[in-house]
């Protein structure tokens, strides 16, 4: 039997449309397994422990920036999914 395929499967997520100018918080659709998260700005991936420019993980469906995005960024993130 083992594992289901979709514990394997990479997911990628454009968070952009949470933008708001003033939030650092985002959620994802699915949740995530804590490892697992990348978080890339405006194609640059981000650095999980960077004090100015990293981010911290909240829950296994939400991460805080350190940074607050503005408008026309993109925030997009990888993860596999948690059961």
């Amino acid at each position: 039997m083992g594992a289901p395929a979709w514990r394997f499967t990479p997911y990628q997520e454009d968070l952009s449309s949470q933008i708001s100018g003033d939030n650092q918080v985002f959620n994802t659709t699915l949740k995530f397994t804590g490892r697992s998260l990348q978080v890339f700005r405006n194609g640059q991936k981000i650095i999980k422990d960077d004090d100015d420019d990293g981010f911290s993980i909240l829950t296994k469906q939400s991460l805080r920036l350190n940074f607050i995005p503005s408008g026309g960024e993109k925030i997009v993130v990888t993860y596999f999914r948690s059961s």
